[in-house]
């Protein structure tokens, strides 16, 4: 060895060192320069030269440069001597700078840990905005607790369903807990006058709803109490976002006049900007005409009406419930046919506008908090790493005075500055990520629209930031703050190295753990997925094109019009070329809308005298069943000849037949709508057809009836059955018909528009489009744990190996078979993974059982998927743990050896 202490002994004088700390320093730096002298001249450096170029790295700018700020660090503050104030900021600013100056100079390991670190941030900040968005932030009305919505609810099956028109009106008559009741209905309006015709979707409603939600017009009144009376209902309010489009937000637009569905209407109001309810996409009000007979609307068994009410104050929810459960017992007193074992049921308006999206954003957030732990793991991982090869350095910083608070200060002050860069990249990657999360989400989402990077969302992330950072920096600090000078001192330390390895391991099967937790979850999401759109939906999709019209009522204001317009339609449609058939109908299959009815089966004993038995109603026309590719099961469908003053026929669904005539054909028999002591003619049943599903393919199949357009009596069609669907069956892309249907619409009567024309396709994929929003995050985040796991266990066997190198090349050069030493490097590799499966499986149970509100058809612990995760972890680890054992063994041993 090379005498280095002359030249090192000088260099330190400016230290004021004790005689003993500066032999230690001594002894440290001579051996360091030992070996870099030696590394110089394996290179092929002269050995004097070597020497130079070793001495020069204790010059300014080097190591040594670097021993008299922590030599400072240990001294009284020259800025505010005795002030621990002062002491402290002077402490945490030359942390701060000396952090900054070490991760500049290993660029590839900041990258990585920053990197890291910003996904994990950056995927829990744009979550996070959406669960603050959604579930967080208040409804925008006054006092928002105090809302609940109301309704029906049935004990076979346990329907909850809205509310009848007079069941409403009882119901705000009687009830005292609340401070208001109001009502509302969707409805479509065919807007024109100014400018070209214009569909709009919007609300027909009591005039009592604004006093619930406690809003008030922009500019105008609300509704009066009278004006949900018939004759007196031809006012509207408009929305401001229709203000602004259709009429340049004209202050004086309150008096003036607008025909809609070819009635004129006159503007009452202007709603403010935020004003969105139920939703965005409703852009018009005008009044519910109740009392109007002519218009159908008194029928106590057709429930339509959605109902929220204001709690007064001082009155609890469970309160309210209780006087509702009064009044309902009271209408089933008297009226045991349409009201018989039907209760009202309250819900908060806040938890019943989020439903199940709640849950699902909630383990859409477990997700990413998984993923956010996985990368803290990694990085905490490369950090430890990094520690084994500062050993020395600080070593000669405790040998200098730092006390392990200090050492401790400074490790995690480094960590907290990859943090807080990770959380910098992080919120960029999350404002980029939000807009593509906002435009592939569904569209049923509530108050998406209003996601954005707000004070709240970044404080969350200065949180986590800070709560990760401090948690995962503590493991490297505390292992290489409590650690003895006098050991790092040592040329080799191997109790160092088991104690550093078992940390690695440990957060590898932490990891471990937690991937596969959520690889199981989003394996089960994807697994439910698959089965969702294996459902009989009843229908054929392919090549069928489908649009709306919605004939104005005043000049489609009785049956015979309707009926006539609808036949007329369906006519000139079949005669375009490459139609293979065209339907009609009031409501599409998947579209989520339903008409509930109550209907008497002929022969039907109700559990309860004068129970009638509840069914969806629907009327159709033309070839629907043709159309929509829906297959009979017995009968036959609709024809001709079913017309008016023929018998009236209607047909019904699998379910219907099944519930209430089982065990016996359903063709024959015959149904009337009411009780049965109602006065309503009794209608043949000369069809059976497979069940479709109305309300979603993961829906229960509830029984329907069909009404053939012709023979529908003219209260139901002028009110329920004037808007149609109307469903064309093509032979080529349904897409290229849609200008033809255009024109034929506009040929017959130009002042109905055509819309919402769209393939079927779309609509079968519009009914899974949330979970399948679902399954695509958790797949895609599940995917993201995987390869930072990989990332993970590469990176410990990769340092392991390199750690071992001396051992490894001993053991080859003395014969060791290279299986045999593959082998070993990956059984002690894989022990971690097959700790860290164990505990995964353990934990993927829970979310399983988390999850079961959100499967379908798939069990929480489904075999294939707690079979396929574990197994395609294990392969990754399997590729982890062979790629640098296989790297290491391709090194010959004497090269390995002699750089030893």
């Amino acid at each position: 060895m090379r005498e280095w202490a002359p030249h090192v002994r000088p260099r330190l004088s400016s230290l004021r060192l004790t005689p003993v700390r500066e032999n230690e320093i001594v002894e440290e730096l001579s051996q360091h320069l030992e070996d870099r002298w030696r590394e110089l001249v394996t290179g092929g450096t002269g050995e004097d030269e070597a020497a130079r170029l070793a001495l020069a790295e204790l010059g300014e700018g080097t190591l040594l440069a670097r021993l008299a700020p922590l030599r400072q660090a240990h001294m009284p503050s020259p800025i505010a001597p005795g002030l621990p104030r002062g002491r402290l900021l002077q402490d945490c600013w030359q942390d701060l700078r000396y952090a900054a100056r070490t991760l500049r100079k290993q660029p590839a390991f900041t990258l990585a840990a920053v990197l890291t670190l910003a996904l994990g941030i950056g995927a829990n900040t744009a979550i996070f905005s959406v669960v603050n968005a959604v579930l967080l932030q208040p409804l925008p009305y006054p006092e928002a607790s105090r809302l609940v919505v109301i309704g029906e609810q049935r004990p076979a099956p346990m329907l909850k369903i809205r509310l009848s028109a007079e069941n409403f009106l009882d119901l705000q008559r009687d009830a005292r807990s609340f401070d208001a009741v109001g009502a509302y209905t969707g409805n479509g309006f065919s807007l024109t006058g100014r400018g070209d015709p214009q569909f709009v979707v919007g609300q027909m409603i009591s005039a009592e709803l604004l006093d619930a939600l406690g809003v008030k017009p922009l500019i105008g009144r609300p509704f009066r109490a009278d004006e949900n009376e018939g004759g007196r209902d031809q006012v509207m309010l408009l929305s401001y976002g229709l203000w602004q489009r259709r009429y340049g937000g004209d202050r004086d637009i309150v008096g003036q006049t607008i025909t809609a569905n070819g009635k004129p209407y006159t503007v009452v109001g202007v709603m403010p900007p935020a004003f969105e309810f139920p939703q965005k996409r409703y852009e018009l009000w005008v009044p519910f005409a109740f009392r109007n007979n002519q218009q159908g609307m008194v029928n106590r068994g057709a429930h339509f009406l959605q109902v929220v009410g204001r709690l007064r104050r001082g009155v609890s929810p469970a309160e309210a419930q209780a006087e509702l459960t009064t009044i309902a017992a009271r209408l089933e007193a008297a009226y045991p046919g349409e009201n018989a074992h039907t209760t009202f049921r309250t819900a908060s308006l806040a938890e019943e506008t989020v439903g199940e999206v709640r849950t699902a954003l909630l383990l859409v957030l477990s997700a990413v908090g998984f993923v956010l732990l996985i990368g803290c793991a990694n990085v905490t991982n490369l950090l430890l790493a990094r520690a084994s090869t500062r050993e020395r350095e600080l070593a000669v910083r405790a040998a200098l005075g730092a006390s392990r608070a200090r050492l401790m200060g400074q490790l995690l002050t480094e960590t907290l500055a990859l943090y807080a860069a990770g959380a910098c990249t992080g919120i960029g990657l999350a404002a980029w990520g939000l807009d593509a999360l906002i435009a592939l989400s569904p569209g049923n989402i509530p108050r998406l629209d209003r996601t954005h990077l707000d004070l709240t969302t970044l404080g969350f992330t200065l949180g986590v930031t800070l709560l990760t950072g401090l948690v995962f920096g503590m493991v490297p600090a505390l292992h290489s703050a409590y650690r003895a000078p006098a050991e790092h001192l040592k040329a080799r330390s191997t109790t160092a190295g088991r104690a550093t390895r078992r940390a690695r391991a440990a957060l590898v099967a932490a990891e471990v753990a937690l991937s596969l937790m959520l690889m199981v979850g989003a394996g089960l999401a994807g697994r439910s997925l698959v089965q969702l759109e294996r459902v009989d939906t009843g229908l054929n999709a392919e090549g069928v094109l489908t649009f709306d019209l919605v004939p104005p009522e005043t000049s489609y204001g009785d049956g015979t019009r309707v009926r006539d317009f609808h036949r007329e339609v369906i006519e000139r449609l079949s005669r375009q070329p490459g139609i293979v058939a065209v339907g009609a109908t009031t409501h599409l299959p998947l579209s989520g809308q339903n008409l509930e009815n109550g209907f008497t089966p002929e022969g039907w004993t109700p559990p309860t005298a004068g129970q009638e038995a509840v069914s969806g109603l629907r009327g159709i026309g033309g070839r629907y069943f043709d159309a929509i590719g829906a297959r009979l099961v017995s009968g036959r469908t609709f024809t001709d000849d079913d017309r008016a003053g023929s018998q009236l026929v209607v047909m019904v669904n699998e379910e219907f037949a099944r519930r209430y005539w089982p065990g016996q054909d359903a063709v024959g028999k015959r149904l009337k709508p009411g009780d049965v002591s109602s006065d309503a003619p009794w209608r043949l049943v000369v069809g059976v057809y497979a069940s479709l599903k109305h309300m979603g393919p993961e829906a229960e199949t509830r029984p329907e009836v069909l009404y053939p357009y012709a023979q529908t009596e003219d209260e139901w069609v002028t009110r329920w059955m004037r808007a149609a669907s109307v469903v064309m069956r093509t032979t080529g892309d349904p897409a290229s018909l849609v200008a033809a249907a255009r024109g034929t619409i506009r040929s017959i009567d130009a002042s109905v528009p055509l819309v919402q024309p769209r393939p079927m396709t779309a609509l079968v994929s519009d009914s899974v489009a949330q979970p399948r929003f679902r399954s695509t995050l958790l797949l895609s985040f599940a995917g993201l744990a995987l390869l930072l796991a990989l990332v993970g266990i590469y990176g410990v066997v990769a340092f392991d190996v390199e750690q071992r190198m001396h051992e490894i090349s001993v053991r080859v050069a003395l014969g060791a078979r290279r299986a045999s030493v593959l082998g070993l490097i990956v059984r002690q590799g894989s022990t971690p993974v097959v700790i860290g499966v164990m505990v995964g499986l353990a934990g993927a149970v829970a979310v399983g059982r988390g999850m079961r509100g959100l499967l379908f058809q798939v069990q929480p612990a489904d075999p294939l998927t707690f079979v396929a995760m574990p197994l395609l972890l294990g392969v990754v680890a399997l590729v982890a743990c062979v790629v640098p054992a296989r790297r290491a063994l391709a090194v010959d041993p004497a090269q390995a050896l002699l750089a030893e």
